[in-house]
């Protein structure tokens, strides 16, 4: 089974290597489920990158519903829904340093103080993506949607919704392409 698993980690182009130990340790839990290998192999995947916060879930193929429910059940393993777990990923994936992280944390974090139920309205990565995107800009490292999409798998209109709820209600004012660093978040 490892090397079915590894396989399916590298059709999605995934290099975490960690991930391949996670994943061979949620199917060791599961193995006697009634599913074929390849599904309980695409559900240990998945909720290894969910587990650990790993921006390689949106390259996964769709893990059915009632799958992931069941396997989730008996892995005890919850869906990740901090947007700030992601964060860290997402700025690994883009190149973004710890000052874009630390800026994009505080970000969700006021943002869920402000509206929780837009926070957790939609999916932690997609939150996170927009609050790296706004932080980029913030830290004066602008990253086009473009890019982000590319190498995170979110959605240009994904984030660009994200982006103009939360600046909304953050009370941030940003120009479609910042290069300084004249916004601050002591602002809001």
């Amino acid at each position: 089974m490892a090397e079915e698993i590894k396989e399916l980690i590298e059709k999605a182009h995934i290099s975490q290597d960690s991930l391949l130990e996670r994943a061979l340790k949620v199917y060791k839990k599961i193995e006697d489920e009634p599913f074929s290998k390849e599904k309980k192999a695409r559900a240990s995947i998945y909720l290894a990158c969910d587990e650990s916060a790993c921006t390689a879930i949106r390259k996964l193929p769709k893990t059915k519903t009632k799958i992931l429910k069941r396997v989730r059940e008996r892995t005890g393993i919850k869906p990740n829904l901090e947007a700030t777990n992601w964060v860290d990923s997402v700025c690994k994936e883009t190149n973004r340093g710890e000052d874009v992280a630390r800026k994009a944390k505080e970000i969700l974090e006021e943002y869920r103080k402000m509206d929780s139920v837009g926070y957790y309205r939609c999916r932690p990565l997609t939150n996170a993506t927009a609050a790296v995107y706004i932080a980029s800009k913030l830290c004066g490292k602008d990253i086009s949607q473009y890019e982000l999409q590319e190498k995170v798998g979110v959605t240009i209109l994904t984030i660009g919704e994200r982006y103009r709820e939360m600046t909304e209600k953050l009370g941030i004012s940003l120009p479609l392409s910042s290069k300084s660093n004249l916004y601050s978040l002591d602002t809001f």
